[in-house]
């Protein structure tokens, strides 16, 4: 669940050892604690064009990366003008909708003779999306991309390695003998159970896998609004928005559905069009 809502930041980049495009995020926003939203200065790694909201930062011995770090935060503090408008509530999002585009992007992403498990994908797409809970906003699960391409579902393994069952004990024995052909061990164990043999030597690294070009994967399926709450989500985005788009955006035909997300996005842009004194 999004606790954190930034205001304003400033990205300084980081030095090596950490990996190119590592920047760390200063930001004033405001932050949930306990019921109560607080005022607060808040540091965050960011790889990739991402930000990795569990991932505290780390300055390494012998640069200025703390300095600069410090140096920034006190331009936030000097330049930050308090809003005079309290912030009375700041609906959380309970859950990020994911486009299943963004899943086999990612299960494709997975080398032949390799393996995930559903806890690597999910922890993979909650610090993409900076997010406690998620779920995919389609249950449509195709066998081949629209260019042909098979996807790889059997790669994707449960706890311990555990070949698990999507629908029949069938479907299972074919994930096993796929495995198998990829050079992959199985092994059975209690009751007819089966399992990759050694899991860990088979595992992918989902870090290697770049956040930024999964999350972009183009979702043909989603209408405008949708787009839009994608994208309000990511960051908060209106200001650099011109005015003839907000306006746009502000007249946009809203889902049937009155979601808590989508009230939410309606208000930002009702706020902002008021601080811009703009009219529809």
């Amino acid at each position: 669940m999004k606790t954190f809502y930034p205001r304003t930041h400033i990205d300084i980049e980081a030095s090596p050892p950490h990996p190119p495009k590592t920047m760390y995020r200063v930001s004033i926003g405001e932050e949930e604690w306990n019921g109560n939203y607080v005022k607060v200065v808040k540091v965050q790694m960011m790889y990739d064009g991402m930000v990795a909201g569990r991932k505290s930062p780390s300055y390494p011995v012998g640069t200025d990366d703390h300095k600069r770090v410090a140096g920034a935060i006190d331009e936030l503090l000097r330049n930050y003008v308090e809003e005079k408008k309290q912030v009375i509530f700041i609906p959380a999002k309970p859950s990020v909708a994911i486009p299943y585009s963004q899943y086999i992007a990612l299960v494709l992403k997975i080398p032949r003779g390799r393996i995930v498990r559903d806890t690597d994908i999910d922890a993979f797409f909650k610090g993409a999306y900076n997010t406690e809970r998620f779920h995919f906003s389609d249950a449509y699960r195709p066998t081949q991309t629209k260019g042909g391409e098979t996807i790889p579902y059997w790669r994707v393994v449960g706890k311990g390695g555990r070949v698990t069952i999507e629908r029949s004990l069938a479907e299972r024995e074919k994930k096993v003998l796929l495995l198998n052909a990829e050079g992959v061990e199985t092994e059975e164990f209690g009751n007819g159970l089966v399992r990759v043999s050694d899991y860990k030597r088979y595992l992918f690294d989902l870090t290697t896998v770049s956040a930024k070009e999964i999350v972009n994967t183009p979702d043909t399926d989603q209408t405008p609004w949708e787009a839009l709450l994608e994208y309000m989500f990511e960051a908060d985005h209106l200001q650099s928005i011109p005015d003839q788009l907000l306006i746009k955006m502000a007249r946009m035909k809203p889902l049937p559905s009155q979601s808590t997300n989508t009230i939410y996005v309606r208000e930002k842009i009702q706020q902002e069009l008021q601080r811009r004194k703009l009219n529809l």
